[in-house]
C-alpha cells in the first residue's frame, strides 16, 4: 500500500512539474508576442544645463485604442472660484475669453522661455499631472529656464508661478528646421501646482483616422488679444490626420503654440497646437500618438 501511495505521489509531482513548465512556456510566448519599441529623448536639466539622451522602452499596443492617461476623469467645465507662423484666423474671429476659475481651463498655462542670449519667448502650455506640463519644442528647446503660470489673467496669478526643472524633447526634433512632427516638450515642474488647478486628461488614438471630423477646442494665450495676458479658446474641426499631426479650423494666433487641442465631446486632450499652414486657411497640431502617450506616462511615473 505504501509503495502504491509513493508511486501516486511521484506521478502527481511529475504532472505538476509538466503543468508549470507549460505555463512558463506560455507566459514566455505571450511576452515574446508583445511589440516593444524604443524612443530616444533629450532630457535637459535646467538647473545644471546638462543634456542627456535617454531611451524609453514601451509596448506598441494597438489593442488599447482610446486609452487615457489618468483613470479619473476631468471631462466637464466646472467653476472653481476665484520662422514659423503660428497664427490664423479662419473666417470670422470666434475666440472666446476663458475665466481663470473654469476647469479644466485653469490648467492652461502661460509659458515664458528664457534663452542664453537674453531673449525670451512666450506661448501656451497645459498641465497633465500635478507637476508635469506640456508645451511645444519650438519654444522650449534651447531655453535655459522656463516659467509656468497656470490660468494667468493680467496680474492675477491666483494659483502661483512655478518653474520647469527638466525639459524633455524628442531626439529627432531640430529647432532650426521647424516641423510640426515631434513639436512637443514635456516639462517636469518644481512644484505640484496641479493640485490647485487640476490637470487635463489625455487620450490617444491608434487608428488616427478616427480623429478626422471631430470637433476640437484650442486654448491658449494669443498675443493679439489683451496683449497675450488672458487665455482664449476656440472651436474647430480636425481633419487630414496623420500618424503624428492633424489640421484643424480653430482660430489661433502667436502665443497659442503649446496649448492643448481638446476633443469637445469629452474634454480629453488629443494634441498640441503647433503652427499655421502658410497660404492655406488651416492650422496644425501635433497629435498624441502611442509613442508620445507612453513618454508622458514614463515622465509622470518618475516620482
Amino acid at each position: 500500500m505504501k509503495k502504491l501511495i509513493s508511486i501516486l505521489l511521484i506521478i502527481s509531482l511529475l504532472i505538476c512539474s509538466a503543468f508549470i513548465t507549460v505555463s512558463k512556456a506560455e507566459d514566455s510566448n505571450n511576452t515574446d508576442n508583445l511589440n516593444y519599441k524604443e524612443v530616444v529623448v533629450v532630457n535637459k536639466n535646467l538647473e545644471t544645463q546638462e543634456e542627456t539622451l535617454e531611451t524609453i522602452k514601451y509596448i506598441d499596443d494597438n489593442n488599447s485604442i482610446g486609452k487615457t492617461l489618468h483613470n479619473r476623469e476631468l471631462n466637464v467645465e466646472t467653476n472653481i472660484g476665484n520662422s514659423i507662423d503660428p497664427q490664423a484666423i479662419i473666417g470670422d474671429d470666434n475666440r472666446v475669453f476663458l475665466s481663470p476659475a473654469l476647469r479644466p481651463y485653469s490648467a492652461v498655462c502661460y509659458i515664458t522661455a528664457y534663452y542664453a542670449d537674453g531673449s525670451t519667448s512666450t506661448g501656451s502650455g497645459f498641465l497633465i499631472d500635478d507637476n508635469v506640463a506640456v508645451t511645444v519644442a519650438h519654444m522650449a528647446k534651447g531655453a535655459v529656464s522656463i516659467e509656468v503660470i497656470p490660468a494667468k489673467w493680467y496680474q492675477d496669478q491666483r494659483y502661483g508661478t512655478t518653474w520647469a526643472k527638466n525639459v524633455v524633447t524628442h531626439n529627432s526634433y531640430d529647432v532650426n528646421n521647424y516641423t510640426t512632427e515631434y513639436d512637443w516638450a514635456i516639462l517636469k515642474l518644481n512644484d505640484r501646482i496641479g493640485q490647485k488647478t487640476g490637470y487635463f486628461n489625455v487620450v490617444r488614438y491608434e487608428d488616427y483616422t478616427r480623429l478626422d471630423g471631430e470637433t476640437v477646442i484650442t486654448a491658449g494665450y494669443p498675443t493679439d488679444l489683451d496683449d497675450g495676458q488672458c487665455a482664449y479658446r476656440c472651436t474647430g474641426t480636425a481633419f487630414n490626420t496623420t500618424e503624428l499631426t492633424f489640421e484643424h479650423t480653430a482660430d489661433i494666433w502667436y502665443g497659442n503654440s503649446g496649448g492643448p487641442m481638446i476633443r469637445k465631446s469629452d474634454m480629453l486632450v488629443v494634441g498640441i497646437q503647433s503652427g499655421h499652414n502658410l497660404g492655406v486657411p488651416t492650422n496644425y497640431a501635433t497629435r498624441v500618438d502611442n509613442q508620445l502617450f507612453n513618454i508622458m506616462v514614463n515622465i509622470i511615473n518618475e516620482d
